[in-house]
């Protein structure tokens, strides 16, 4: 990232003390919340401030946010990224002291990355699995009253919880843009434009009008296709005018893509879902309940399909297929030759 005038301003924090933490890096800003990757000073564990209050105008709009904050830190799902309780804090920024707010989201187990595309592969039971508890994580952020704003593949990590052996966790995080649904409407443009990541998967009524629980709906149906094809699902049509307009055109007006084209190991049930979950009409996307009962019908359907592929294999079987016919199934251990 090029450091101009607006990011110095933000990296000026580094190293400085939040509260009980220490900022070791300005990672970017958000719709009035500055993020950092920072460190405790108490104990060993590293994580991400979301800092609100250093370009806050008004107490009003910053209370707004603390209450929001309140409420993320209520969510406890496995798919959800844990987020510490808001703390408030003064801090010297550009000369004067700030009175701000900051909410810590941690990784206290093991380690966490962006969650690769699994294309030209064929799709196991763990992954299904993994999408439904996804769709459940967000039903539940949902549940509390808010609209998280910014689902995208950036923003769905793969965890793998040291708690767990072997056990790995996608995870939905990303607060930073999260909006209590009370709050209504904002300038979209404002904190989307010259964003292209964040404009490929947003809803079309994102680039007009306030969250909703439909606009998350439609940008998890978008990251879900690409983590199944590797390619973004919509992007405008001209390559060269990637603009603010040409993005709302192309979600708006853009053809809805086929996951089944793009990676032959998608079901066609599950792409001609996550087309309905990218309508463009978010009167026309499925609830999330209906999204995982169809997933939960096409997990199942696809498991009964593995198994009886893995069954016909007698010759060049792994000697421990027998005993671990279950991991096979789940994608956990392969068989050779490659079911294909």
């Amino acid at each position: 990232m090029a450091i101009n005038e607006s990011t110095s301003i933000y990296r000026a924090l580094i190293n400085a003390r939040v509260g009980e933490y220490i900022i070791d890096d300005y990672i970017g800003s958000r719709h009035h919340a500055a993020i950092y990757l920072a460190h405790s000073s108490h104990f060993q564990a590293h994580g991400i401030l979301n800092i609100f209050g250093l370009t806050e105008s008004t107490a009003g709009s910053l209370e707004m946010r603390l209450k929001e904050a309140r409420k993320a830190a209520l969510i406890h799902h496995p798919s959800v990224a844990s987020i510490g309780n808001p703390c408030s804090a003064k801090i010297d920024f550009q000369g004067s002291i700030k009175s701000v707010f900051y909410l810590p989201m941690q990784c206290p187990h093991g380690t966490c990355q962006e969650m690769p595309p699994f294309k030209d592969r064929p799709l196991y039971n763990g992954d299904l699995s993994s999408m439904i508890s996804l769709l459940d994580g967000l039903n539940e952020i949902h549940n509390h009253d808010i609209v998280h704003g910014d689902i995208r593949p950036s923003n769905i990590l793969l965890f793998d919880d040291d708690t767990h052996e072997g056990c790995t966790i996608l995870r939905i995080t990303g607060f930073g843009l999260a909006n209590a649904l009370s709050l209504g409407e904002f300038d979209c443009a404002s904190n989307y434009d010259n964003d292209n990541i964040a404009l490929a998967f947003a809803a079309p009524e994102r680039f007009h009008q306030g969250l909703s629980t439909k606009s998350d709906i439609y940008s998890m149906g978008a990251s879900l296709f690409y983590m199944i094809t590797g390619t973004l699902p919509i992007t405008p049509a001209d390559p060269e005018n990637i603009s603010f307009q040409a993005w709302r055109l192309a979600h708006e007006e853009g053809q809805r893509p086929d996951a089944s084209v793009e990676n032959a190991y998608c079901p066609p049930e599950l792409a001609m879902l996550l087309r309905r979950m990218m309508s463009a009409r978010a009167e026309e996307r499925p609830q999330l309940d209906e999204c995982k009962k169809q997933l939960q019908a096409i997990r199942l359907s696809t498991k009964q399909s593995l198994m009886s592929r893995l069954r016909s294999i007698s010759i060049n079987a792994p000697e421990d297929f027998s005993a671990n016919f279950d991991q096979y199934a789940a994608g956990e251990k392969r068989a050779e030759p490659d079911i294909r």
